[in-house]
């Protein structure tokens, strides 16, 4: 049983045009591969800040905004609860997390 094709390149040109195609196509295989296992067995980071009240209820990362901007004016004068507690939060802070 005889597979592929009778015909064979012989001209340089044409094996050179044939070798580069093979070596393209091994390299886009391998780097398919690559990332397919990567992919398949990287472990997925869960995030533990999925919310405002996530980032007010922890103690570990610390919160804050640029000094006189509009994002501190934002904090500062809202009427919502969890902005609220995340300014008071801010405001106590030492050393100072306005930069």
């Amino acid at each position: 049983m005889h597979q592929g094709s009778d015909v064979i390149p012989r001209a340089a040109a044409t094996r050179t045009v044939a070798i580069i195609w093979w070596l393209f196509t091994l390299i886009i295989f391998s780097s398919y591969t690559a990332q397919l296992a990567a992919f398949l067995t990287a472990e997925r980071m869960s995030s533990p800040l999925e919310s405002a009240a996530d980032l007010v209820n922890q103690q570990k990362i610390k919160f804050g905004t640029l000094k006189n901007g509009s994002t501190m004016a934002f904090f500062r004068d809202s009427q919502i609860p969890i902005y609220e507690r995340m300014w008071s939060i801010m405001e106590s802070q030492s050393p100072t997390v306005f930069v």
